[in-house]
């Protein structure tokens, strides 16, 4: 069964008439295989050698950028860590900020600074 298929199918190929454009397009499809033949013959292991060139550089600046980030993580994490550790065991105090505002002067609502003056509500009348 499956060769009748595979018949089938090669005699559709072969009763197809190919257009002139099919013609010149298979015609200088098969030229440039020819051409690149004798190209990757001559130059094949010259292009081969710069690509693995340039891989290895590529890989070299991935490795160098992977280990500043961990080496400049683990500096800001060492800084944490030691912060904590100082203010668990009572050795530094919590920075004071500027202004505190007693309880009773709160404002009521939870509106950040920067949209306070802002009116919200429908643009036009319903």
């Amino acid at each position: 069964m499956a060769e009748e298929k595979t018949d089938q199918t090669q005699e559709q190929e072969v009763s197809t008439p190919l257009s002139l454009l099919e013609k010149k397009r298979k015609g200088l499809l098969d030229e440039l295989d020819e051409h690149l033949e004798k190209v990757g013959d001559n130059y094949g292991p010259i292009l081969l050698e710069e690509l693995q060139n340039r891989l290895e550089f590529i890989v070299k600046s991935f490795h160098e950028e992977v280990e500043t980030l961990f080496k400049e993580s683990f500096k800001k994490w060492q800084v944490k860590d030691t912060q904590l550790r100082d203010l668990l065991q009572g050795e530094m105090k919590l920075p004071e900020t500027g202004e505190t505002q007693p309880e009773d002067e709160t404002d009521e609502s939870d509106t950040p600074e920067f949209i306070k003056g802002v009116e919200f509500g429908p643009v036009r009348p319903k």
